[in-house]
């Protein structure tokens, strides 16, 4: 059956998601359509885990056995084409129907099936309501703003599941009222907006890096570069064109302060083979924005925002009031 649902059924995704329901069950799967639930983990104990929004991680009380949890990977597998197995335990794809990240992995690399799902929203949160929920202040949000307009280069720093990329979504709403023609990279799609003038860019594994699709959109004569994550030596490339010519840029970065995110920068570059980055990224970066989980209603807030600037021998950081 599984192989069938890759032959015949790929580009069905109504057809894929009845089938995920039944290995699932109902009791599981409804977490899927809980709004919600931010992140669902089934453990090697079979244990199934939630991250909810304002409440944070906890057991649901339900089990999966490791034949309903290798039904699961199999299905995703054979929906995206791809090979999972003993010899290739590990498995990274989009959920079919939904564009929820799919992690899964198989023994020997486990003891018994694993996977963690992050839920994909396209839901559109206004910059106003993080202001009516306590995640930043109305100072935070209209420098924000400011900054946009200003072709200000932006970076949102935080922990997995911290928000970075729904905040980036309300971010690039706003970046889309200038009319600025713009160039978005991802190697998962994630970000949407409504801009008149813009082209999606994709990673493709083993073939075409993100790096190559920044050296591709300098040739697309973008106004604005929005890059889906940081993670390695494109860190440079996207710095260079953000301080050459293309500014008003967005990305992400994982760290935990937004101090550290500027640390973190440095250490990208340096498998760049730049040992000494602060001059490129005084001279490219403008503000970092900085989210963390937090026990409200919410489920998160800005812990600090930083402007940065260069005074010709480093880069210098200044605290963006929160009140």
């Amino acid at each position: 059956m599984v192989q069938n649902v890759a032959s015949s059924n790929s580009g069905d995704g109504s057809r894929i998601l009845a089938l995920l329901a039944s290995a699932f069950g109902d009791a599981a799967y409804r977490y899927l359509s809980d709004p919600s639930v931010v992140d669902l983990m089934l453990n090697p104990d079979g244990k199934l885990w939630v991250d909810k929004l304002g409440e944070g991680m906890s057991f649901t009380g339900l089990l999966l056995t490791s034949e309903k949890a290798s039904q699961i990977i199999y299905i995703v597998a054979a929906a995206t084409k791809t090979v999972c197995n003993r010899e290739r335990p590990i498995l990274s794809a989009q959920l079919p129907g939904t564009g929820h990240r799919f992690e899964g992995q198989l023994p020997p690399a486990v003891p018994s099936p694993i996977f963690a799902i992050r839920k994909h929203t396209s839901k559109f949160i206004p910059l106003e309501h993080y202001v009516e929920q306590g995640i930043m202040s109305e100072a935070q949000k209209d420098f924000l703003v400011s900054s946009v307009h200003k072709k200000k280069n932006i970076i949102i720093g935080g922990s997995t599941g911290s928000g970075k990329t729904t905040l980036g979504r309300s971010i690039l709403t706003e970046i889309c009222k200038t009319g600025d023609r713009l160039i978005i990279i991802e190697d998962t799609p994630e970000l949407e907006c409504e801009a008149e003038n813009v082209s999606y860019l994709r990673s493709v594994r083993d073939s075409v890096s993100m790096r190559d699709q920044l050296r591709s959109t300098l040739r697309q004569r973008p106004d604005r570069i929005i890059f889906g994550e940081l993670r390695g030596a494109e860190a440079e490339d996207l710095l260079d064109a953000w301080g050459t010519g293309h500014p008003g840029g967005l990305t992400t970065i994982h760290c935990n302060s937004a101090k550290e995110g500027l640390s973190r920068l440095e250490a990208l570059l340096r498998k760049a083979g730049i040992q000494d980055g602060k001059q490129i990224i005084g001279e490219a970066v403008d503000l970092i924005v900085h989210l963390e989980r937090a026990p409200t209603a919410a489920g998160r807030r800005i812990s600090d925002m930083l402007e940065v600037t260069w005074d010709g021998a480093s880069y210098q950081t200044r605290v963006v009031v929160g009140e």
